[in-house]
């Protein structure tokens, strides 16, 4: 049963290890996954989920929890890659088993997630006054890009997110910056090209991610764009309310469990927890690409993934 924890999280009950828990030492847990039969993914990926969801409902030390963690990842990126085979370009409506297997691939993300989550808490409550500003980037950096797999995985297959997403990826930005640590590079070897990124980064792919309106594209461009938005999001900033130019017509309300909109739908909410995100460099460079394909090439490298994108779409 999941609870919301002091900082909003929902993290399930948790109790002691039952015995002598593997996933209590990193090195037990490399030990595990090494012997994991990985010619078999149903298996393999039956055993990750299990040992993920007795992890996450189990006491576990901060630290020790970001060590055994960080373990999991590489198979569950292993897992994920191969079941994904059964849910992209598979046809929709997808097929019972096929939507079965597209739910597994989230929640083994979203697992991975509440991980994270179960970090950043225990880190925050066991020295609030002297964190280890290190280890709280890499836990809350790892959230936010787990969370935003439980929306593209949403997306992928049409399928409604689970609620409360949006709430935790705003909480986990606003701890950032209240710790001063959304700005620190933090290494992600899961990523495809770009190995290091910072939690602003992060954050900005997930919000543009979805204000292109994901649901609205293929499996393939919704693939390619969010893995381009990671470094598409460099050209585009994030200002308080107060400080924002009035170009930056994005606005993102930290304190609901929402999506970000366009200005003229924001409401009358809370502007102190209010940010504004400014897309006009990147939507300037993204014109310059597709406004005129057959214009002579403008200096400068053209913005990555731009060339598969206007590929799909001829």
């Amino acid at each position: 049963m999941a609870t919301v924890s002091r900082f909003g999280f929902r993290i399930p009950e948790q109790v002691p290890p039952k015995g002598e828990a593997f996933f209590l030492s990193a090195k037990e847990v490399k030990a595990w996954t090494d012997r994991l039969p990985v010619a078999n993914v149903g298996e393999t990926s039956r055993q990750v989920f299990k040992a993920l969801v007795e992890f996450n409902r189990s006491l576990v030390a901060g630290k020790n929890r970001l060590l055994s963690i960080e373990g999991f990842r590489e198979p569950v990126n292993y897992i994920s890659e191969n079941l994904a085979k059964h849910f992209i370009d598979a046809g929709l409506p997808l097929s019972e088993k096929s939507h079965k297997i597209a739910i597994l691939s989230r929640e083994l993300a979203n697992e991975l997630a509440t991980a994270y989550k179960c970090v950043v808490e225990d880190l925050l409550l066991e020295s609030p006054e002297k964190v280890d500003r290190k280890l709280l980037a890499i836990s809350i950096h790892r959230g936010i890009n787990y969370l935003s797999g439980v929306l593209l995985q949403s997306a992928l297959i049409y399928d409604t997110y689970p609620h409360q997403t949006w709430k935790e990826l705003h909480t986990l930005h606003r701890l950032a910056q209240k710790y001063k640590v959304n700005s620190l590079t933090v290494r992600d070897d899961m990523e495809q090209r770009i190995k290091t990124s910072t939690i602003d980064g992060v954050y900005r792919r997930i919000l543009l991610y979805s204000l292109a309106s994901p649901y609205k594209m293929r499996q393939r461009d919704n693939l390619t764009v969010y893995r381009n938005l990671l470094e598409w999001n460099h050209f585009t900033k994030l200002y308080s309310q107060q400080e924002a130019p009035p170009e930056a017509v994005f606005t993102v309300q930290q304190d609901s469990d929402h999506p970000p909109s366009h200005e003229s739908l924001a409401g009358q909410a809370n502007e102190k927890h209010r940010l504004r995100l400014d897309t006009r460099e990147l939507i300037g460079k993204l014109r310059e690409q597709f406004d005129d394909t057959s214009a002579p090439a403008k200096e400068g490298a053209p913005l990555v993934g731009t060339e598969q994108i206007n590929k799909n779409f001829k």
